[in-house]
């Protein structure tokens, strides 16, 4: 049973945000040693796997590139309150946060994007990229692609890169055997079939056919973008 400061805490959440943006708020300070740091939500929901006792100094890290924090519980009901009563006549308002401007990846770090063939083959990475275990992003124009090299039967998958549930890269997340975890809620699909397999994911996520060809010496993952086994929808 939550305590009473960590419930009060819990209300203040600003729930007439977009889903997307429903983290960027800091909480009222007194209350964050109930809330176990957690008055840095948003960071925590980025990177979830680290470990509430580091999250002050991630929030350094990271401040530069997060919305403006609220100052206390009464700045938030005051934008709050507001936007529930006129979400009553217009489910789709929601109160709009600004965000600072996105950073440029160093060169090193930008994903390549790929050109598919007349057939929507593209090649992906080389095998050796990616070793059993782990994933890779890959780009075909605006869309991302994960490729991964399963453990249990050293094949290589495919799916689309953003989870179906809150749209954040899944070339963020973890593997875990079979499954790929969602770095923002912790949800999970099977890579080798797309379905959801922990909430808060509902919705399955494309899979795409693989093949390995070998050129110029090179073993070539290659993906059939143009043809998926599910069509890719983001909730709000």
């Amino acid at each position: 049973t939550p305590s009473v400061p960590l419930s009060v805490s819990v209300s203040v959440q600003p729930i007439s945000l977009e889903k997307k943006h429903s983290c960027g708020y800091r909480r009222y300070e007194l209350l964050h040693l109930a809330d176990w740091n957690m008055h840095y939500h948003i960071e925590h929901h980025i990177f979830p796997m680290v470990p509430y006792y580091n999250l002050p100094e991630l929030h350094e890290a990271i401040k530069s590139q997060l919305p403006t924090p609220y100052n206390s519980m009464w700045e938030v009901y005051r934008e709050m309150v507001p936007t529930l009563i006129k979400q009553e006549s217009d489910p789709e308002y929601y109160t709009k946060r600004e965000l600072p401007p996105p950073l440029n990846p160093p060169p090193s770090e930008a994903t390549i994007s790929v050109t598919p063939d007349k057939n929507g083959w593209v090649a992906a990475c080389a095998t050796d990229e990616v070793p059993q275990g782990e994933l890779l992003r890959f780009d075909v124009g605006a869309k991302s692609y994960c490729v991964y090299h399963a453990e249990d039967d050293d094949q290589f998958y495919a799916t689309a890169g953003m989870c179906t549930h809150g749209a954040a890269s899944l070339a963020d997340g973890i593997v875990l055997g079979n499954l790929v975890e969602c770095p923002k809620h912790n949800g999970c699909f099977d890579f080798k079939t797309g379905l959801p397999k922990r909430l808060p994911v509902k919705k399955a996520l494309a899979t795409y056919p693989v093949k390995i060809e070998t050129v110029f010496g090179v073993n070539q993952v290659y993906v059939q973008v143009g043809k998926s086994g599910a069509e890719i929808k983001y909730e709000d």
